[in-house]
């Protein structure tokens, strides 16, 4: 596809993709598919709209849950050259009030929110509002609009939470999104064409990613408007492609392994989706276990690596796996190991944090983005991640361990769902959270042997099993203390 920004793109594959169903949803029940020329349509409508109220090129806050019109917003503030600003619209009206304030937009769009949430937007004079389904009314235009985007332009602000609590601003470029486009073209071999789902919530770069990367590949994307619905979605849309989070796996894993009725689990599976052929999981870490569980099923599960600040570093392609790695460096994008650190450079890297020039200064150097992952890649250009830097637990004898890596060794065990490794009086130890009736003595087994195995400074000290489940951020990942 040859395109620089989302304006091009959307052209290209209104085009390309003419007479093909681009998306689809329930309205009061009944499922209502849009063909590319009619989003087109509508793309084309809500550009006038925002044309008329002086909105294009702003700063555009979205709030509410997914919908047709949230989405449309969004696809026509990127083809306009707007800046979209997402919001967590599960929060309160306080936390809504404390992120506006650091967005700092010049229009607030909101659309599927709650009556107090409405009633605060409407009240709001610090910055211009209106409601997304306005543009519903606006006469579609005679001749469409036409926008010379610059790759480097600012295009969305996304928050981003670290394992410390702390929100950042992320800013990322019509480029960044345009990576996220030819990535899914350099790894979604045999998706093209196929109904696609991505039951994640509208305020996760992943859902993002998935909308625009979705519509240029041909690829009809179903919207699920209530993530709880996923699995039953899932099962009534029968899509052939996925893009989730790890814990869709696992929970679907979990209903055809507690399927009581009669056949065997690839029968069961046929029966629950006979049209699921590949998904792309990423956002968190991935039990090896589920992907064996799927990929036994015949389901290509597509893993990569990428981040907020760094949109999409690694895919995973069919037929070139490699077994503990996170894929091949994706078209325009450069990796170099400094100090055993993952540095990124390229079209996917962000542009730098919201209104922040010093952390900005702080994760750069010499224009490589420094990830903060420990990594290595071999010599046929897979990348491999052992660790976060900030996490490296030094050890009273100066040895460094990475417990992501002790983490993984003991996520292996079948009684163990999630692990936590940490330092504790000199010395490692795990925090463990068990499986449904495992045998506490059979841990303790699997962790003496674990020891045996690894060298000296890598060897679990105690350990102790949790009550509670682990703490998590948004991507789904522990939150260390």
């Amino acid at each position: 596809m040859n395109a620089n920004n989302i304006y091009e793109m959307i052209e290209y594959a209104v085009q390309a993709f003419h007479g093909r169903p681009a998306i689809s949803y329930k309205e009061n029940k009944v499922l209502i598919t849009k063909k590319y020329e009619e989003v087109y349509a509508d793309i084309q409508k809500t550009a006038v709209w925002l044309e008329e109220h002086h909105w294009t090129g702003k700063k555009a806050a979205l709030v509410g849950a997914m919908d047709y019109e949230w989405a449309i917003a969004y696809l026509t503030l990127l083809y306009t050259g707007s800046v979209i600003m997402t919001m967590n619209y599960t929060q309160e009206v306080s936390d809504l009030e404390e992120e506006l304030r650091l967005l700092d937009p010049d229009v607030l769009l909101y659309g599927k929110i709650d009556d107090a949430q409405q009633e605060w937007a409407k009240q709001l004079t610090s910055v211009e509002t209106a409601s997304m389904y306005e543009a519903k009314r606006t006469p579609a235009p005679d001749i469409a609009g036409k926008y010379e985007l610059d790759p480097e332009l600012p295009a969305c602000v996304l928050f981003t939470t670290g394992s410390t609590g702390k929100k950042k601003g992320v800013m990322l470029a019509q480029k960044n999104m345009m990576a996220l486009c030819a990535s899914a073209e350099f790894a979604y071999d045999g998706v093209r064409f196929d109904k696609g789902m991505a039951p994640v919530p509208n305020y996760h770069l992943m859902k993002l990613g998935s909308i625009i990367s979705m519509f240029s590949n041909g690829i009809e994307q179903y919207i699920t408007s209530n993530t709880k619905r996923t699995l039953k979605d899932i099962h009534e849309q029968k899509p052939a492609f996925i893009q989730a989070v790890p814990l869709v796996l696992e929970a679907l894993r979990n209903i055809l392994e507690n399927d009581t009725s009669e056949g065997t689990i690839a029968e069961k599976f046929q029966k629950f989706n006979g049209h699921l052929h590949t998904v792309s999981v990423g956002g968190s870490f991935s039990d090896p276990k589920t992907i064996d569980f799927f990929e036994d099923l015949g389901v290509h599960i597509i893993s990569g690596y990428g981040m907020t600040e760094a949109v999409v570093i690694t895919n995973e392609r069919a037929g070139r796996k490699k077994k503990g790695s996170v894929g091949e460096v994706t078209p325009g994008v450069h990796i170099r190991i400094v100090d055993g650190e993952v540095q990124v450079s390229g079209q996917s890297v962000m542009l730098g944090y919201y209104k922040d020039q010093a952390a900005t200064d702080e994760v750069f150097e010499d224009g490589w983005l420094k990830t903060g992952d420990l990594g290595y890649v071999d010599d046929e250009g897979y990348l491999y991640l052992t660790g976060r830097k900030k996490n490296l637990i030094i050890l009273a004898n100066g040895e460094n361990v990475s417990p992501e890596e002790l983490e993984g060794q003991l996520r292996k065990c079948p009684m163990i769902s999630e692990a936590l490794v940490r330092e504790k009086d000199g010395h490692l130890h795990a925090e463990v959270q068990s499986v449904e009736n495992a045998v506490t003595a059979d841990i303790d087994d699997y962790i003496r042997d674990m020891n045996r195995k690894n060298v000296l400074c890598k060897r679990i000290v105690s350990w102790e099993l949790r009550e509670t489940p682990f703490e998590k951020i948004n991507a789904m990942k522990i939150r260390r203390n």
